[in-house]
């Protein structure tokens, strides 16, 4: 009986070891990455990193255009809208030949600023009616330097002293800001910051009153 309890103790002993251990078996040891990996890993990070970072002012530029090109047009419609409005015989007085003519100026919805309140100007306009009437007066039918500087003849009438029932509207707008004269519009340094919107408008045929008598060209 003595030897039997003797051997209890030990396998006992044996057991709570065997358990002891088990788990010392089962621990994977953890890898980490080595110094190539990471250097790999930092690079094609940086390289998409740039990547994108080079693409924000690319983004910003093609936002930009598409804000002027909207509100350039929008200028555009007003001014040839108003000009529409206006007596055939004094259309010339928005060319920028005209006495007391300057440029127009815009904010950044496409609404006209008077010059007294330039700051707020985005946009600058200058306005050509090459051949417009302005009462007793013809705007000259030559271009300006930057357009070519060639006269313009849209409709040849038989009679020179007829006014053409055509009229070509150029409007030359800018947003840089260093371009706020006339004079300016011709420096040949701005040229490249310059649009160029044409339109043509036509007379309309004149209609005849109740008493029979035919009233000057109308628009």
């Amino acid at each position: 009986m003595a030897s039997r309890s003797s051997c209890c103790p030990k396998i006992q002993a044996h057991s709570v070891t065997e358990t002891a251990m088990k788990p010392l078996h089962l621990v994977r040891p953890q890898r980490g990455f080595t110094l190539i990996e990471v250097t790999l890993a930092v690079g094609i990070s940086a390289v998409a990193l740039v990547g994108l970072l080079a693409m924000i002012p690319q983004g910003v530029m093609t936002m930009k255009r598409a804000t002027d090109t909207a509100i350039e047009a929008r200028i555009h419609q007003l001014i040839v809208a108003e000009i529409a409005q206006t007596d055939w015989q004094l259309r010339g007085k928005y060319d920028y030949r005209a006495p007391g003519a300057d440029v127009r100026l815009y904010d950044d919805q496409g609404i006209q600023v008077p010059q007294s309140d330039k700051n707020r100007a985005i946009y600058t306009v200058r306005l050509i009616l090459p051949g417009a009437q302005n009462g007793g007066q013809d705007i000259d039918k030559k271009l300006p330097k930057r357009l070519g500087g060639q006269p313009v003849h849209l409709f040849d009438t038989s009679d020179p002293d007829e006014p053409e029932p055509m009229q070509l509207i150029i409007m030359e707008i800018t947003s840089a800001p260093s371009i706020d004269s006339i004079a300016k519009f011709d420096a040949q340094e701005n040229w490249p910051m310059i649009h160029t919107y044409r339109s043509t408008m036509t007379r309309l045929v004149d209609e005849v009153t109740a008493t029979g008598t035919t009233p000057k060209g109308r628009d």
